[in-house]
């Protein structure tokens, strides 16, 4: 049977623990836990069970469990406990009560990479969804999920500023208006690059055009691309990345695009160069674009 499946967690229960104590910190948890359960209901789904922190509820429609993750989501925090999910379409099986398929393994791997307060969605479950819903979503481009040979795409909704979406739209540096001609990235000896419409992906996966060994570093943590005269650095790990600029200026990212430009180093993991993890040096280089020559300018 086809159905959507939600994976739900909470988020700061640990510290909740540690600063009220187990007894006030479980009634928490039972309170939130409650809600979660509640919204299932109204919606029409069933909660099917719950382990720990962690709660599973299939739904006979992907618009059914949006809205109730969306009512989940918008409410206010509950006892400084906040709950992150996924959702994912597919194929389900049940056998005495207990439900099995990549429809659950797939929910279960993008609720551990959602944010607190974020719903990631994958593309099938994307693809039921009312034209109007899926308005409320920001793509976050192609992760390879542990257990999946093929990329998801994957889009995320989180209420609340846009900036902190999972992906953030990039911007170019303040100011400049001509166009990225190439991307050069050196590592551990090695040298890579790319032009308009290229595009390079780093992580610990062999395949990987940038290959990072470290065990914290995602199989595919980041891709390096060149769109329409832009260069754009999009994180997809769960341990982010962070760039130094030439002049040592710090960004760290999660999750996110940004623009890059002129010279730099990619850290992925820790926002300091360590002896087990090379980092990545960046060179962006510029084309400057015909609107911005002047007459005197060769062409």
């Amino acid at each position: 049977m086809l159905r959507a499946v939600v994976i739900a967690d909470i988020t700061g229960s640990t510290r909740l623990y540690e600063k009220q104590g187990n007894a006030r910190a479980v009634e928490a948890i039972e309170r939130c836990l409650g809600f979660v359960r509640e919204a299932v209901d109204s919606a029409g789904g069933r909660f099917v069970a719950s382990q720990g922190d962690d709660v599973l509820a299939v739904f006979e429609s992907a618009e059914a469990a949006f809205g109730a993750l969306r009512r989940i989501l918008e409410g206010p925090p509950r006892g400084g406990l906040l709950v992150h999910a996924g959702l994912h379409w597919g194929e389900v099986l049940e056998r005495d009560g207990n439900l099995f398929g990549d429809a659950i393994n797939t929910a279960a791997r993008l609720a551990s990479l959602a944010k607190p307060g974020e719903l990631l969605v994958g593309d099938a479950c994307r693809d039921e969804l009312a034209p109007q819903s899926r308005l409320h979503l920001q793509p976050i481009g192609s992760l390879r999920l542990r257990g999946r040979e093929a990329p998801t795409e994957v889009h995320a909704f989180l209420p609340g500023d846009g900036l902190l979406r999972t992906e953030a739209a990039a911007v170019p540096a303040a100011g400049r208006t001509d166009r990225v001609r190439r991307v050069r990235l050196v590592h551990a000896g090695g040298e890579v690059s790319i032009r308009e419409g290229g595009r390079l992906v780093i992580g610990r996966a062999r395949g990987c055009d940038v290959v990072v060994g470290a065990a914290w570093v995602s199989r595919s943590h980041a891709t390096v691309s060149i769109r329409q005269g832009l260069a754009e650095y999009s994180d997809h790990s769960s341990t982010g990345s962070h760039l130094l600029a030439a002049d040592g200026t710090p960004q760290s990212i999660s999750r996110q695009t940004v623009a890059l430009s002129g010279r730099g180093t990619i850290l992925l993991g820790f926002p300091e160069e360590r002896a087990d993890c090379p980092p990545i040096r960046f060179e962006v280089d510029h084309v400057p674009d015909d609107r911005t020559r002047s007459v005197e300018d060769p062409a």
